[in-house]
């Protein structure tokens, strides 16, 4: 939105320039027709009249030609006055968009290293779980392989008393066997 309103401002610009140009232009021709033609002919004009109704008559021609030209020169240094103003203005405009800019560029690199650091954390957090998750597996291999030992254990112990019964059994039998025969 800044840049259109300095598109806008530059347009003023440009304008009030062709517009001086013109005017300064007009002037220029104003001038060089009043020094061709001499003042002293304006002097002879007014001096020729026949009459003082002639005369009057004249010296308002010359006042209004005087008069028209203070209103050129009037309108060319208005003209002027806004060609300058709007210069400014653009100038000021331009350096509010230069600093818009610069914020936007420093906002724009706060934001990507704030999104590379969410990266590195995402990537750090994917890395964890990886690692988590390969620990777990590695404690469930661990767990497996206790529970077998385990189970060989309670199996070796239940044939161990299972033998031991067994013999219990087979001396008994053979010390009650003896003992009656």
């Amino acid at each position: 939105s800044k840049q259109e309103e300095i598109d806008v401002v530059q347009a003023e610009y440009e304008a009030y320039k062709v517009l001086e140009a013109q005017q300064y232009e007009a002037m220029k021709l104003r001038i060089q027709y009043m020094y061709e033609k001499d003042s002293m002919e304006l002097v002879s004009v007014i001096f020729g009249a026949k009459n003082l109704s002639e005369l009057i008559n004249r010296a308002d021609f010359a006042k209004e030609v005087s008069d028209y030209d203070d209103e050129k020169l009037a309108e060319y240094e208005e003209t002027t006055r806004k060609v300058e103003e709007t210069k400014l203005q653009l100038e000021a405009e331009q350096e509010i968009l230069l600093e818009i800019q610069h914020d936007q560029l420093i906002y724009k690199e706060e934001l990507d290293e704030k999104i590379s650091s969410a990266k590195k954390k995402a990537t750090n957090f994917e890395k964890e779980l990886a690692s988590a998750q390969a620990k777990a597996t590695e404690y469930r291999n661990t767990i497996k392989e206790q529970n077998a030992k385990i189970a060989k254990l309670e199996e070796e112990a239940r044939r161990a008393a299972e033998e031991a019964a067994r013999k219990e059994a087979e001396k008994n039998a053979s010390s009650g066997g003896g003992s009656s025969s």
